[in-house]
C-alpha cells in the first residue's frame, strides 16, 4: 500500500528540504565552533538526565514507529522502531549506570563499563538503521516485499540488548575513552553505519516526498556530526563536546519522532478530508438513489420491453437455424438428386426450372449465413482463431476458386501481387469470407466483359488489399452507407441483383476484428475500389508485446498474478529438413488452433511469435491454473497431432510456464524463465531423509525432460528452495528437524512458494496422512510401498 502521507514530488519542495539540510549541517558545525574552546565540565546528573530524555524519545519514537508499521506492513519502518526499541534500552541501561544511585551500590563496576553501554546504543542504532535500508535495496531488486516475521525480529532485538549488557558487564575489554587521546577509535563503527544509512536514505529519494523519511535524514545528519565529535575532538568524559554529542544524539532523536508524529498529523488530516469528501459523495448518492428510485418503476417496463425485444430476437435466431436451414439443406439436395437425373428423367426446360430453384436455394441459405454472422458478431460471441498466413497465397487462393464464377459473364479477374511474400497473424477462414465477399459484390455490379482486380499493396507494418472494378460505381452522397446494416445502394426493383444489405457491414466488424480498418474509393460510373488493411505479422507481434506489458502492469496495480506459456517445437530444423517450411507452418498453426480451442476468456491471448513459438498471456492466473491449462494442451496435441499417426520424426512440442510477480518481474525476464525450463526440464524437488528414495525416482524419471534435487530434510529444503524454485516438491511426511507437515505449512503461508506442486510421499498409512494434512488443501498422497508406479504417473499429468 502506498503511503498515505506521501506529497507529489515538486521541485520546490526538494530543494527547500535540501536547502534545509545544508542549513542544519551549518548549524551544527556553528554549534560544535562554539564549544571547541569551551572549559564548562558538566556534572553527572546532568549527564543522567541527558541519557533519561534520550531513553524516553528513543521509547516514544520506536512505538510509533511499530504502530505504524501494523498499519503499512512496510518492513522499513519495522527495522527503524526495533533499532529505537532496542536503543531505548540500552540508553536506559546507560542511564541506570551514570545514575549516583548505581555509584552507592556495592557491586563490580568495570572501568570501561559506563563508556562502552554509551557507545553502544549508538552502534545498535546505526546498524539497525543501516539494515532497515538494505532491506528496502533488496526488496527494491527483487521487486516483491520480502515476507519478514516481526516476532523473530524482536526476539533478536532482546537477545542482542541482553548479551551487549552482559559483555559490558563481565568481560574485560579495551578501554572507550582514553583520557590523553582525541581519537576514540570505537565511535567509528557507530559513525560509518551512519554514514551508510545517510548515503543510502539520500540515493533513495524517499525524503522527497515522506514526511518521515525527510525527517529520518535530518535525524541522520545530526547523528554523524555527533560522531564526528566523539570520534576526533571530545577528550573527556564530561567536557563540554562530550555533552554537544550527546545534544546532537538527542536532537537526531527529536527529529525522527517529529518525522513519524508528523506523518501521523497529515494522514489523520488526509483521512479527515476523504471522510468529509465521503460525506458529501455519499449525500450526492443518496439524493441520485431517490431520483432513481422514482424512474424505477418506467426502467423495469423498459427492460421488460427490451428483454422481449432481445428474446424475440434470439428464438429468431434459433428458428433460423433449426427450423429454417435443416429444410433447406434437404430440398436443395432433393432438387439436386432431380437435376441429377437419379429419381427418373426431366426435360430441359423442368431442368431449367429446378436450376433456377436451387440457385435461389442457394441464395436464402447465403442470407440466412448471413443473419447469423452479424448476430453473433453483435452479441460478442464470434471467436477469431488466428494463424499465420501469407497473404500472396490466400488471394492467389480466393481468386483461383472465383474463376469459374466471373466466367459467366465474361469478366477477366486478374491479380497484382509483391514479389516477396507477406505474412499475417490472423483468422484466416474469417479473411477468406471477407475477401470473397468484396468478389461477390464485384461481380454483381461489374457489367459482362468487365474486370476485376485483386491487389496487394505494403509498407513496413502494414498489408493493404484491394478489389477494384470496372462496374457502375457508388455515387459519394451514398459511400457512408455502404458499411451499415441492410443498405443496398444500386439494388435494381424487379428482376437483377439481389441481396440482404449486410454482406459489407460483416466485413466491416471481421476487419475490424482484426485492428484492421475497412473502407472504399468510388465514383458514379467509374467502378468501386473496396480496401482493407490488416497489421504485418511483426507488426502484431509488437502489439501482442504491448497488450502483455499493460497486464503486467494492471496486475502490478491489483494485485493479481499473470501466467505466461510458452510453446516451442523443438525439433523445427529436423522437421524443416525433411518436409520443407510449409508443412512446418502448417503444423504450427494446427498447434495454435487446438490451444485457440482451450482458451475460453477474451482476455487471453495468443500469438505465435517465430515459426517455432508461440507465446500466450493469461492475466489474473495463478500458476495451478497455467499448469491446468497446460495439461488440456498437452491433451488435446497428443490427440489431433500424434494420434493414430506413425512419423518418421517425432514432434517435439514443449511447453513451460512462468508467474508474474511470484518469479517474474516484467515480460522479457517470464520469457527468458520459461524458454530456461523448456531447455533444462522441469525442476523437482525430492525431500526424503532416506538417499535410496531418491535415488530410485532418479532411475524411473531418467527417460523424462526433468531435473531432480535431493534435500534430506526440512531445513535444507527451503536452502533448496531460496537457490531455486522447483515446479515440483515430492514430500517425505516423517523427517528430522522439521517432518513433512511443517514443510508443507511454510510453502503454503508464503505466497512465493504456495502455487508449487506437492505430492506427500510416505510409509505411514495413506487415509491418515490425507486426514492430517487435510488442512493444507487436497495434497495428494503416495504410500512407499507399491506406490511408485501411481507416483510415476501422477508427476508425468502435472509436468
Amino acid at each position: 500500500m502506498e503511503d498515505i502521507d506521501n506529497i507529489p514530488i515538486d521541485n520546490k519542495v526538494v530543494k527547500q528540504r535540501n536547502r534545509q539540510y545544508f542549513e542544519l549541517t551549518g548549524l551544527l558545525f556553528l554549534i560544535f565552533y562554539f564549544s571547541y574552546n569551551s572549559s564548562i565540565q558538566i556534572s553527572p546528573s546532568v549527564h543522567t538526565l541527558i541519557d533519561v530524555v534520550s531513553t524516553i524519545f528513543a521509547a516514544i519514537t520506536g512505538v510509533i514507529a511499530l504502530i505504524r508499521f501494523y498499519t503499512r506492513k512496510d518492513n522499513v519502518i519495522l527495522f527503524v522502531g526495533a533499532g529505537f526499541i532496542g536503543t531505548a534500552l540500552l540508553e536506559g541501561h546507560h542511564a541506570f549506570l551514570t545514575s549516583t544511585f548505581f555509584e552507592t551500590l556495592d557491586v563490580f563496576k568495570p572501568a570501561t563499563l559506563v563508556a562502552w553501554s554509551g557507545s553502544s546504543a549508538r552502534i545498535f542504532l546505526s546498524i539497525l538503521l543501516f539494515v532497515s535500508w538494505f532491506v528496502w535495496k533488496k526488496q527494491a531488486h527483487f521487486g516483491v516485499k520480502v515476507k519478514i516475521n516481526e516476532k523473530k525480529v524482536y526476539a533478536g532485538i532482546t537477545v542482542v540488548t541482553i548479551l551487549t549488557i552482559i559483555v559490558f558487564a563481565f568481560l574485560p575489554i579495551p578501554r572507550n575513552y582514553n583520557m590523553f587521546a582525541t581519537f576514540r577509535y570505537e565511535e567509528f563503527i557507530a559513525g560509518f553505519f551512519f554514514l551508510l544509512a545517510l548515503i543510502g536514505y539520500f540515493k533513495k529519494g524517499g525524503w522527497k516526498q515522506k514526511y518521515w523519511e525527510h525527517y529520518l535524514i535530518l535525524s541522520l545528519i545530526t547523528a554523524v556530526g555527533g560522531q564526528l565529535v566523539l570520534l576526533f575532538f571530545s577528550s573527556q568524559f564530561s567536557d563540554m563536546l562530550y555533552i554537544v554529542a550527546h545534544l546532537f544524539k538527542l536532537l537526531g532523536y527529536l527529529f525522527i519522532l517529529a518525522g513519524f508524529l508528523t506523518s501521523v498529523y497529515v494522514n489523520y488530516k488526509k483521512l479527515e478530508s476523504q471522510t468529509d469528501q465521503l460525506n458529501v459523495e455519499i449525500d450526492k448518492r443518496v439524493k441520485i438513489d431517490e431520483m432513481l428510485k422514482l424512474t424505477n418503476k418506467e426502467l423495469e417496463e423498459r427492460n421488460k420491453e427490451l428483454r422481449a425485444l432481445d428474446q424475440l430476437k434470439s428464438d429468431f435466431v434459433s428458428t433460423v437455424s433449426h427450423e429454417l436451414r435443416t429444410p433447406l439443406a434437404i430440398s436443395t439436395e432433393g432438387i439436386s438428386l432431380i437435376i441429377d437425373g437419379l429419381v427418373g428423367d426431366i426435360n430441359e426446360k423442368q431442368k431449367d426450372l429446378l436450376i433456377t430453384s436451387k440457385e435461389n436455394l442457394h441464395r436464402l441459405n447465403r442470407i440466412i449465413d448471413d443473419l447469423l454472422d452479424i448476430s453473433k458478431i453483435e452479441s460478442g460471441k464470434i471467436d477469431l482463431f488466428k494463424n499465420v498466413i501469407d497473404m500472396n497465397c490466400l488471394v492467389t487462393e480466393v481468386v483461383e476458386s472465383f474463376q469459374n464464377v466471373v466466367a459467366v459473364k465474361d469478366i477477366k479477374l486478374t491479380t497484382s501481387l509483391p514479389s516477396e511474400g507477406n505474412l499475417l497473424f490472423v483468422d484466416k477462414d474469417k479473411i477468406i469470407q471477407v475477401l470473397t465477399n468484396l468478389l461477390n459484390n464485384a461481380f454483381k455490379f461489374t457489367p459482362e466483359e468487365g474486370t476485376i482486380e485483386v491487389s496487394l499493396t505494403h509498407d513496413e507494418n502494414d498489408v493493404v488489399c484491394t478489389v477494384k472494378d470496372s462496374g457502375m460505381g457508388i455515387d459519394k452522397g451514398n459511400v457512408s452507407k455502404l458499411f451499415k446494416k441492410f443498405q443496398q445502394i444500386g439494388r435494381q426493383e424487379g428482376p437483377g441483383i439481389k441481396g440482404t444489405g449486410l454482406g459489407l457491414a460483416i466485413c466491416k466488424s471481421l476487419i475490424e476484428l482484426h485492428g484492421g480498418v475497412i473502407g472504399v474509393k468510388s465514383e458514379l460510373n467509374k467502378g468501386a475500389e473496396f480496401y482493407f488493411k490488416l497489421s504485418k505479422f511483426e507488426k502484431t507481434k509488437l502489439e501482442f508485446d504491448n497488450y502483455f506489458d499493460e497486464v503486467l502492469q494492471s496486475a502490478q496495480v491489483t494485485n493479481c498474478s499473470v501466467v505466461f506459456i510458452l510453446g516451442r517445437l523443438n525439433n523445427y530444423d529436423q522437421i524443416k529438413a525433411c518436409y520443407g517450411e510449409e508443412e512446418v507452418m502448417k503444423l504450427m498453426n494446427k498447434i495454435l488452433s487446438i490451444i485457440h480451442e482451450v482458451i475460453s476468456r477474451s482476455d487471453d491471448k495468443i500469438m505465435m511469435c517465430d515459426m517455432q513459438s508461440i507465446h500466450a498471456v493469461f492475466p489474473d492466473t495463478n500458476k495451478a491454473g497455467g499448469y491446468t491449462i497446460i495439461n488440456k494442451i498437452k491433451e488435446s496435441i497428443s490427440k489431433c497431432i500424434f494420434g493414430g499417426k506413425e512419423n518418421s520424426i517425432k514432434v517435439d512440442f514443449k511447453l513451460a510456464l512462468s508467474v508474474y510477480p511470484f518469479e517474474a518481474q516484467d515480460r522479457n525476464d517470464m520469457i527468458k524463465i520459461s524458454m530456461d525450463n523448456i531447455a533444462q526440464g522441469k525442476n523437482i524437488l525430492v525431500v526424503d531423509d532416506h538417499p535410496q528414495i531418491f535415488r530410485i525416482l532418479e532411475s524411473r524419471l531418467k527417460d523424462l525432460d526433468c531435473h531432480l534435487r535431493a534435500a534430506y530434510d526440512g531445513e535444507h529444503a527451503f536452502e533448496m528452495i531460496q537457490e531455486k524454485r522447483p515446479d515440483m516438491i515430492i514430500l517425505d511426511v516423517m523427517m528430522p528437524k522439521m517432518n513433512g507437515y511443517e514443510v508443507l505449512g511454510r510453502l503454503k503461508e508464503d505466497l512465493n512458494t504456495a502455487s508449487i506442486p506437492v505430492i506427500l510421499l510416505t510409509a505411514k498409512d495413506p487415509a491418515t496422512v490425507k486426514k492430517e494434512s487435510a488442512g493444507f488443501g487436497l495434497i495428494p498422497v503416495v504410500p512407499k510401498t507399491g506406490g511408485f508406479i501411481h507416483l510415476i504417473k501422477m508427476i508425468k499429468e502435472v509436468i
